[in-house]
């Protein structure tokens, strides 16, 4: 791997020199000769096939393709991120056998792109607005999206949408979110029958009733919660959402025509007297301890971002399965809040709400690419299951993309 900084030049890849000028006869003569040695090679490789080898085992079908892939060589800017970049050229290298050059950008300096060489940009999401508004960022091709091997319709389904595109156009794909979920000790759920909540009011009133009556016993702790720099904020969010979001209602914050705040409206007064109530039974903290905490067996509930650097010597399949762990959505609410109204109102189904912020990684075609199709394909493997689970481990803002994932 290559790494160098912002501003340091390249040269570029060169045919070899056999090969002649692309113009010359000499070139239609080696692509020529080139195709007859490749059936020769093919047609032999068929013979010893059809007539079996003895003292060794056949190679499957995945095995020949491949050692037939060819190594392809990437530029890959990243910005804004230490150790991502050495993780992907790490795995792209195991994967392909071809080399990464690095070049490390700090977010500062993402105006200087535009004037780059590279293949593939990865960046923060919030940065996606400045990228494609200075054209550093193309549109990603449809048959990319509908490639089977992406999968794009198993993304989580907040990563589907405007946080990808750009004046209609799709410029980038997402290589990790962070996104919350509900947490639950399978071993203890089932010793103790109890069913994973659904809705805050279920989720309180199974707390009240475990604290009340100390049915895990001392040794258990009930629930983890975020708490701490800014997960504060997040968690009160969290749960207000589920109080204010409504069909046709675009602002959760501000009043849209009067520009009012509503942080101090009913639905977020709500949610901060359930947040101080709780404090009696359950322990505040940043994600990445109560994850680890969660997972060494001594809590119930844990309301956090699943994290594959907690889990050790995780296989590539992900860590669900690894741990006793029952995973759900955050809760929703039965009641709605109607500001029209100034009142509670019932809900009529429990539609559940994604949390999509612009904290989490975006995948995009530097403008300056000068192979738009191998850079797309790098995008594919980028995207795959198998590689988002071994970079997520680099950094807690990489969190999940796909539904799988948790």
């Amino acid at each position: 791997m290559n790494k160098r900084t912002l501003g340091e030049s390249s040269t570029n890849l060169q045919l070899p020199a056999e090969f002649g000028s692309c113009n010359s006869n000499n070139y239609r003569h080696q692509i020529r000769k080139y195709w007859q040695v490749c059936l020769v090679i093919f047609a032999l490789l068929g013979m010893v096939h059809l007539s079996g080898c003895s003292g060794g085992e056949e190679a499957d079908d995945e095995e020949l393709v491949e050692a037939a892939r060819p190594s392809v060589n990437i530029k890959l800017t990243v910005v804004g991120q230490p150790g991502l970049g050495d993780e992907v050229s790490r795995l792209w290298k195991s994967f392909n056998g071809g080399d990464v050059e690095l070049i490390e950008v700090d977010v500062e300096q993402i105006q200087q792109i535009k004037d780059g060489e590279g293949d593939v940009i990865l960046f923060p999401a919030k940065l996606k607005g400045d990228l494609a508004g200075q054209g550093s960022l193309v549109e990603i091709d449809q048959y990319v999206l509908e490639d089977d091997d992406y999968n794009f319709d198993e993304l989580q389904k907040n990563l589907r949408g405007n946080l990808l595109r750009w004046n209609r156009n799709t410029v980038a794909l997402p290589i990790g979110q962070p996104q919350y979920a509900l947490l639950g000790n399978r071993e203890m759920l089932e010793e103790y029958q109890i069913e994973m909540p659904q809705t805050w009011e279920e989720f309180n009133q199974l707390l009240d009733e475990l604290a009340a009556t100390n049915r895990l016993g001392e040794d258990v702790e009930l629930f983890r919660q975020p708490g701490g720099s800014g997960s504060f904020a997040e968690n009160l969010i969290l749960r207000a959402a589920a109080y204010v979001v409504t069909p046709g209602r675009y602002s959760t914050y501000f009043d849209v025509e009067s520009m009012e705040p509503l942080i101090d409206s009913a639905p977020f007064q709500r949610a901060l007297d359930e947040l101080v109530a709780s404090s009696s039974y359950s322990r505040f903290g940043g994600n990445k301890d109560n994850f680890a905490t969660f997972t060494a067996g001594k809590t119930l509930f844990a309301l956090t971002i699943p994290m594959n650097s907690s889990v050790e010597d995780s296989d590539q399949t992900g860590f669900v399965e690894q741990l006793p762990i029952s995973v759900a959505k955050v809760p929703v609410s039965k009641f709605r809040y109607d500001y029209s109204r100034s009142t509670w109102i019932s809900r009529e189904e429990l539609a559940p709400i994604y949390y999509s912020g612009f904290h989490g990684f975006l995948a995009g075609i530097d403008a300056n690419t000068e192979n738009k199709v191998m850079a797309q394909e790098f995008l594919v493997w980028l995207g795959s299951k198998r590689t988002l689970n071994s970079i997520s481990s680099v950094a807690p803002q990489l969190g999940t993309a796909r539904s799988s994932q948790i």
